[in-house]
């Protein structure tokens, strides 16, 4: 039987109650009414009578409340998943690839700059500490951005549910690139701080440097096409609920 069908036979029986106890009150008054003292007797054992029927009524109630516990809870686990799966996957998913172009954007335009500090053998102007603080922080709103979207994910397995392995594949995949990100910023870190010492040096040590930075140039446009990619296949997609988690136990 389906849950409507259910509720409209619950609603039923409660208004059947409610009527019968109505009607039973109405009686009363009647008879109050009709047979004065005589009638006290009878609403006594009236009274006693509708007070046992409403104890019975109320236990009737609190019986099928506690059958359909589980299947509430059941629906709560089921709505808490899909609040989860719906805020991280359809709506805060698109801000980590947001970050990603933003971090990547940052890497290809200040490898290029020095870059072209070391071909025409200039010293850069701005303050390294300074560049390398805005380079950590978009690292690190990367990370946040990602950890946010798999943190959330992962609670799933607090509920009745766990994470299929589609889930599991973007979570892997979201912390893969994040890494790939960190290591790249590390070696952009080491390339970048050659270079003021490097333009009164030999052209061949110059030429080196660049392509490092050359390398962390392409590399940084690959992996943001990989994420972005990914994150727009699982878009396209546009899979339901259930392809994200499993029941427990199946």
């Amino acid at each position: 039987m389906k849950s409507g069908s259910k509720i409209k036979i619950f609603n039923t029986l409660l208004l059947t109650i409610v009527a019968t106890l109505l009607i039973v009150a109405i009686l009363v008054v009647i008879k109050i009414l009709f047979s004065g003292s005589k009638g006290l007797e009878w609403v006594t054992l009236v009274g006693a009578w509708c007070s046992a029927a409403g104890t019975l009524g109320t236990l009737w109630v609190a019986y099928l409340a506690y059958l359909k516990a589980p299947a509430w809870l059941s629906q709560k686990h089921y709505d808490v998943v899909y609040s989860v799966i719906e805020k991280a996957i359809y709506q805060d998913l698109i801000k980590v690839r947001s970050a990603s172009l933003i971090l990547k954007n940052h890497l290809v335009t200040f490898s290029k700059k020095y870059r072209n500090h070391l071909k025409n053998e200039t010293i850069p102007q701005n303050s390294f500490d300074d560049f390398m603080k805005e380079t950590d922080a978009l690292v690190s709103d990367l990370f946040i951005i990602s950890y946010s979207v798999t943190n959330a994910l992962k609670s799933i397995n607090r509920t009745n549910y766990v994470m299929s392995d589609y889930t599991n594949s973007i979570i892997t995949n979201i912390q893969s690139y994040t890494e790939k990100y960190n290591d790249l910023s590390i070696e952009f870190f080491i390339a970048s701080s050659d270079v003021p010492s490097l333009i009164a040096a030999d052209e061949s040590f110059r030429n080196q440097t660049s392509s490092e930075l050359l390398a962390i140039q392409l590399k940084a446009i690959s992996f943001h096409n990989q994420l972005s990619n990914f994150i727009k296949e699982i878009y396209d997609n546009n899979y339901p609920i259930d392809q994200f988690i499993t029941l427990k136990g199946n």
